[in-house]
């Protein structure tokens, strides 16, 4: 019986990883085709921290009150919830729309002149699903 425990456990740890990928491949993260004239021009547009911000592929762009994010071949469209400064160049951002809360963690990376470079993760979450992206992003004051 006392054997039977460790691959029982074993068994329930397996169930519980497969769950939890299955629950992060519903929210699949695109690549936004358009960034809307809505947003102004002083915002920050994001991209996978794997791909070149001079190649233009952004899977999320925001502004100090709205943002836009591709997810499921759509254009979800978010307000802006708050800004936190956790340390002088760090900062932690939340938006939400169409069911979905988007958290940003972010620190600032470089500054030329009025445009700045950051990195961090944007966590999605909808419901139980949860997704976590590695981003770096280009802004501007």
């Amino acid at each position: 019986m006392l054997k039977k425990i460790p691959i029982i456990l074993l068994v329930c740890i397996i169930e519980m990883h497969a769950y939890s990928q299955n629950q992060n491949s519903q929210i699949k993260v695109g690549f936004i085709k358009h960034i809307p004239d809505s947003l102004s021009g002083e915002g920050e547009v994001y991209s996978y921290d794997s791909i070149s911000l001079k190649r233009e592929k952004y899977i999320l762009a925001t502004d100090y009150n709205y943002g836009v994010i591709r997810i499921n071949n759509k254009n979800i469209y978010l307000k802006h919830i708050i800004n936190k400064k956790t340390k002088p160049d760090s900062l932690i951002q939340l938006f939400s729309g169409n069911g979905y809360l988007i958290k940003i963690i972010t620190k600032k990376t470089g500054t030329v002149d009025y445009t700045y470079t950051s990195k961090g993760t944007i966590e999605i979450k909808k419901g139980s699903m949860i997704k976590i992206i590695k981003v770096h992003c280009v802004g501007g004051d």
